[in-house]
């Protein structure tokens, strides 16, 4: 594990986003069209008073890392407005990352109330800017860290801190983008975009990743594989997955071989490529357990990604390889467009 989770905001709207998170605070969170860094989507949310964000479920670590694109515009009016939190899995508030009326970012223990640890300067956050946002937080009673950086500039370093929570574990199992109700006397508005998780283990992606860009790739063409059976008109398989957003039962690919897979081709973009992250809305349509998981189809070779299991509702299902897995090197532009990706049936 490396790069844990990484989001675009551009694959799916406002109904959808608790299939990807755990929970949605507010009415006023939802995906705008064109709201993001680059004309593309982005994850916006207002409070007058209220709250708005989402939580995202991680494994249990001590340390994680987590990113985020960020750009507000409105200052907290009141109180602050917490960027990322940490909690364990009692939804315990650990350790927080808020920005302030006055443009700093204020790390903070507890909830209610709040033990400040530390703070940036004022005026690092600066209202209708896009910044990007990066913060490493380690869970610990004594020899807690957390470090902040800003666009690529590392703004506060905090070692030897106490950052576990009255009654919290030594582990964060979650982690909060935005707010939620426990901060809605909060005033403020922000849209976030290239939201990115990882931890510290690995060889690769296990530290800041800087100002990154998600780049979100639908199909463009048949893969290697077309082995389950599309539903709803006709087409080609990838034809009947390359919505922009899911629409759900309308038409879709569908499998209950062991086995069976199906693959798609996808265009890249320039540049380096820290992981790709195959992401598929699943759901199983009767009782017992159902098992996918990707696969990414490299020169005539399979490589399969972790198990997942999926429910009877619509949820976002995710793998992440950190290199290729045929050489085990850094992905290359070349390595996205001659492979095909997709699911395949486990059980």
């Amino acid at each position: 594990m490396s790069l844990i989770f990484a989001d675009s905001f551009d694959h799916y709207d406002t109904s959808q986003i608790t299939r990807k998170y755990a929970s949605k605070y507010g009415t006023t969170t939802v995906i705008s069209a064109a709201s993001g860094r680059r004309g593309t989507a982005g994850l916006t949310g207002s409070t007058n008073p209220g709250y708005f964000g989402v939580t995202r479920g991680i494994p249990s670590l001590a340390t994680s890392i987590a990113g985020v694109a960020i750009k507000t515009n409105a200052l907290p009016a009141t109180n602050k407005a917490p960027l990322f939190v940490w909690f364990d899995g009692s939804s315990f508030f650990s350790v927080g990352a808020l920005i302030t009326s006055s443009g700093a970012i204020s790390i903070e223990r507890n909830y209610s109330p709040n033990v400040v640890l530390g703070s940036t300067a004022g005026n690092l956050i600066k209202v209708g800017i896009w910044h990007y946002i990066e913060v490493l937080a380690t869970i610990h009673d004594t020899t807690g860290q957390v470090i902040v950086r800003a666009d690529g500039i590392e703004v506060l370093n905090l070692q030897n801190v106490d950052t576990r929570a009255t009654g919290a574990g030594p582990t964060a199992t979650a982690i909060q983008l935005g707010h939620g109700a426990k901060e809605s006397s909060t005033q403020w508005s922000a849209v976030f975009d290239d939201f990115y998780i990882c931890d510290t283990s690995g060889s690769r992606n296990n530290t800041f990743l800087g100002d990154i860009k998600v780049d979100c790739r639908l199909p463009v063409a048949a893969g290697s594989y077309a082995q389950w059976t599309p539903f709803g008109g006709a087409g080609a398989n990838w034809e009947h997955v390359k919505d922009a957003v899911p629409n759900d039962d309308t038409d879709y690919v569908w499998s209950d071989a062991p086995g069976a897979r199906d693959a798609y081709k996808y265009t890249s973009g320039p540049g380096r490529i820290l992981a790709v992250q195959p992401v598929s809305c699943v759901r199983k349509d009767d009782a017992g357990a159902r098992t996918m998981a990707h696969i990414a189809e490299i020169a005539g070779a399979d490589y399969t990604g972790v198990n997942l299991g999926s429910t009877d509702s619509y949820s976002f299902l995710s793998s992440v390889w950190d290199a290729n897995p045929a050489s085990s090197q850094e992905w290359t532009p070349a390595d996205v467009t001659a492979g095909s990706f997709g699911p395949k049936v486990i059980a």
